[in-house]
């Protein structure tokens, strides 16, 4: 009995019905690229693997579709290569080109190939399939179009703003109300490079891409497995769900407590630090290592009696992984100038360090690893 013709799994056919409509869809697209100036290009469905590898992560890479040599792809492989069964290092003797994965990579390509013919800035749009090797499943399919339009050569904000309009006049046209939300990869990056993890950019987003997909509690799984780990500094003032939620995903918490004292606390910031020494009670209970960080300001919280009242309270946390001083400085008065607020600390001076050492003292009476920050 002949099998039944079939289509790989992630791919669609399209009725005369249906291609009348995605025509429209398309057609309406390139009529708003071409208002706001964008030129048509196109790139080969095929690119080689060397373009391709290493743009998308280890996790991008694994959903390349590579395309196997013509001919005797098995010439220049050994036997101990094909006994070793390593897929990876076999692709790479088998392959040399790949479906393309997006239209941004193949863009990049293109102008570097035709950058003496461009001129710049250069507005460009591209209407055309992408394959990925991903696991075909309901919205989401092996082969699929991207609209893609970018402007190079040229820094200009107006060229967000430009891209902004495409997207709403686009919609504007289908009648569909929509929120545009923007975001800005560089402050990502920032975030990466002030924790020492810049070279790990392209983990985190893959892995906070995935957050719609699969959950937040499997995107810190897996920020967990490339090495990063989440670390929250927080005086642990506010309270709810959310809050709760955050602190379970959380490896390391740096807790700031200004004074333990509740009336010189209140004196001090203005509010009660009951919730506070609550979340300490609360990460201790939970088993979340925490940093306690107590910040010594002369005549407001460096009194003997209230750290060790603090160190009694606390000092026998199994949690609290070691205790920081925080001297007092005046960094922050810029703040209150730029609020036009009064900074009430402004005659305070500097801790002394004969202050520093003799709260060191008191600490360590009660935990076993104190620091000056």
């Amino acid at each position: 009995m002949a099998a039944k013709p079939s289509i790989p799994k992630g791919t669609r056919d399209f009725s005369p019905v249906e291609m009348a409509k995605r025509n429209y869809i398309f057609n309406t697209i390139r009529d708003v690229y071409h208002l706001y100036g964008f030129q048509q290009i196109e790139t080969p469905s095929m690119e080689m693997l060397s373009t391709l590898m290493g743009k998308y992560g280890d996790e991008g890479d694994k959903l390349l579709f590579k395309i196997q040599n013509s001919g005797d792809y098995f010439s220049g492989i050994t036997d101990e290569e094909l006994l070793s069964r390593n897929a990876a290092k076999l692709a790479s003797k088998f392959c040399e080109k790949g479906l393309r994965y997006d239209l941004t990579v193949p863009f990049a390509r293109y102008v570097v190939m035709h950058r003496d013919e461009i001129t710049f800035p250069f507005k460009r749009y591209q209407i055309q399939p992408v394959w990925r090797a991903d696991r075909p499943q309901k919205g989401r399919y092996r082969e699929f179009y991207q609209c893609d339009a970018d402007v190079v050569g040229s820094d200009s904000l107006l060229n967000e703003v430009e891209l902004m309009q495409i997207v709403d006049t686009v919609f504007s046209r289908f009648g569909i109300r929509v929120c545009i939300k923007i975001n800005n990869r560089k402050i990502l990056s920032g975030i990466a490079e002030i924790i020492g993890e810049a070279d790990k950019i392209v983990d985190i987003t893959v892995a906070i891409d995935k957050l719609d997909k699969i959950g937040l509690d499997n995107v810190n799984a897996e920020l967990k497995e490339k090495g990063i780990h989440v670390c929250i500094d927080s005086n642990g003032g506010l309270w709810n769900e959310d809050v709760e939620k955050l602190f379970q995903l959380t490896d390391l918490v740096l807790l700031d407590i200004k004074e333990f004292n509740p009336a010189r606390h209140q004196m001090l910031t203005g509010r009660s630090n009951e919730q506070t020494i609550r979340t300490a009670t609360w990460l201790e209970e939970n088993g979340k290592p925490f940093w306690l960080r107590y910040v010594l300001v002369p005549g407001y919280s460096d009194f003997e009696e209230d750290i060790r009242q603090l160190g009694e309270a606390l000092g026998k946390y199994k949690m609290i992984q070691r205790v920081e001083i925080l001297p007092y400085h005046t960094l922050g008065v810029h703040k209150y100038e730029a609020m036009e607020q009064e900074y009430k600390l402004k005659d305070v001076k500097e801790n002394t360090p004969e202050q520093l050492e003799k709260a060191t003292e008191v600490f360590k009476k009660y935990f076993t690893t104190v620091v000056v920050n």
